[in-house]
C-alpha cells in the first residue's frame, strides 16, 4: 500500500514538472528561444586550455549545444531568460518537496515509536529525503550559477563609442 502511494505521488510530481515546463515553453514561443554562439577550432582549444575534448565539454556544462559545423562550430542554448524561469521554477518545486517530505518523516518517525509503521519503512522516507535534498541543492547550484554567468555577461556589455 506504501509504495503505490508513493510510487503515484513520484508520478504525479512528474505530471507535474512535465506540464510547467511546457507551459514555460509554450509562454516562451513568441520571443527567440535560442541564443547561438559561432566559435573556431581555435577559440575551442583556447577555452579548454589546449584540450579540444575539454572545450566542447566547458561549452556543454555553459548549456553549449553544437548545433552545426563548417569551417566553424555553431552553438546553441536556451535564451538566458527562459532558462532561468524555468531554473526558478524547478527550485521551488524541489524546495516544496524537501518540505513536504521532512513532514513525511517526521510523522514516519512517531508512528514508529508508537508501532504502526515499520523501522524500514521509515528508513525508505529518510533516503527519499535525502534523495530530494541533492535534486534541491542540484537546483540552488544551477540557479546561482546562471547568476554569475548574467552578471559576467552584464560586465562584458561594450561602451557605445561617441
Amino acid at each position: 500500500m506504501r509504495k503505490s502511494i508513493s510510487m503515484a505521488v513520484k508520478l504525479l510530481a512528474i505530471a507535474f514538472v512535465g506540464d510547467i515546463s511546457q507551459l514555460a515553453a509554450r509562454s516562451a514561443e513568441s520571443t527567440p528561444q535560442w541564443e547561438y554562439q559561432v566559435l573556431t577550432k581555435a577559440q575551442i582549444l583556447d577555452v579548454g586550455k589546449k584540450d579540444f575534448a575539454a572545450g566542447l565539454n566547458k561549452l556543454g556544462d555553459e548549456g553549449w549545444e553544437l548545433a552545426a559545423f563548417d569551417n566553424t562550430y555553431i552553438f546553441k542554448r536556451p535564451k538566458v531568460q527562459q532558462l532561468a524561469e524555468v531554473l526558478k521554477l524547478r527550485l521551488k518545486l524541489a524546495e516544496s518537496d524537501v518540505e513536504q517530505q521532512k513532514d513525511r518523516v517526521q510523522w514516519a518517525e512517531r508512528m514508529v515509536k508508537k508501532g504502526f509503521l515499520a523501522v524500514n519503512q521509515l528508513k525508505d522516507e529518510m533516503r527519499f529525503l535525502k534523495e530530494l535534498e541533492i535534486i534541491l541543492e542540484q537546483a540552488d547550484a544551477e540557479v546561482k550559477r546562471l547568476k554569475t554567468e548574467q552578471k559576467k555577461e552584464m560586465e562584458y556589455i561594450p561602451k557605445p563609442d561617441k
